[in-house]
C-alpha cells in the first residue's frame, strides 16, 4: 500500500485528470471495504456513489479541457504568424454542366470550403509559406475531372488590395461513362 502512496505525487503532475484518477481510486478502496462488511451501512454507499460522481465529472471536464486545448492549438498552428500577409481568394468554380457547384470541396488548408449556389469562393484566406509561394487550390468531388489551380501564376490570377482575383471560372468537367 506504501508503495501506491508513493505513486500519488507522480499520478498528480497530470493535474485534474490525475485528480480524478486518484479520486476514483478511492472510491474503489471505499467500496471493497464496504463490501467486507457484513451489512453496509446505505447512507455511506449513497456518500461513495456521489463521490464517484464527482471524480467521473472532474474526468470529464479534464478531457473536455484537455481536448479543447488541443484542437485550439492545432488551429493556431493553421493561422499565419502576424508577420504574414493574409489574402482574401475570389473567384468562381462551375461546372460545364451547369449543375450547382455546391457539393464541390475547395481543399488548401484546414478547413475545407466549398463554393456559394453560384459557385463564388467565399471566405478563402490565404498566405504565403516558408516557400515564399501561395498554396495551390484543389478541388474534390467523385464526378468531375479537376484540376488544379495555382495561385502563383501571373497569368492566372491578379493580384491587388489583399485579394486573389482569379481571373477565369475555374472549369470542372463531368467524368465521362466508363471512367477517364
Amino acid at each position: 500500500m506504501e508503495r501506491i502512496l508513493d505513486t500519488f505525487p507522480e499520478i498528480l503532475k497530470y493535474g485534474a485528470t490525475g485528480l480524478s484518477a486518484l479520486l476514483f481510486f478511492f472510491a474503489f478502496l471505499l467500496l471493497r471495504q464496504q463490501s467486507k462488511r457484513e451489512k453496509p451501512e446505505i447512507s455511506i454507499l449513497q456518500t461513495i456513489k456521489i463521490y464517484m460522481y464527482v471524480s467521473v465529472g472532474l474526468a470529464i471536464i479534464s478531457l473536455t479541457s484537455n481536448a479543447v486545448d488541443v484542437y485550439v492549438k492545432h488551429n493556431q498552428a493553421q493561422l499565419p504568424s502576424e508577420d504574414k500577409k493574409v489574402y482574401k481568394v475570389v473567384g468562381t468554380v462551375k461546372k460545364t454542366d451547369l449543375k450547382s457547384p455546391r457539393d464541390i470541396a475547395i481543399i488548401t488548408r484546414f478547413p475545407i470550403l466549398s463554393p456559394s449556389p453560384t459557385g463564388e469562393i467565399i471566405g478563402l484566406r490565404v498566405w504565403k509559406g516558408p516557400d515564399g509561394e501561395f498554396p495551390i487550390l484543389s478541388f474534390s468531388h467523385p464526378e468531375y475531372q479537376l484540376q488544379p489551380k495555382d495561385l502563383n501564376k501571373r497569368d492566372e490570377v491578379k493580384i491587388e488590395n489583399g485579394e486573389i482575383h482569379i481571373i477565369e471560372p475555374i472549369k470542372l468537367l463531368p467524368i465521362p461513362a466508363g471512367g477517364d
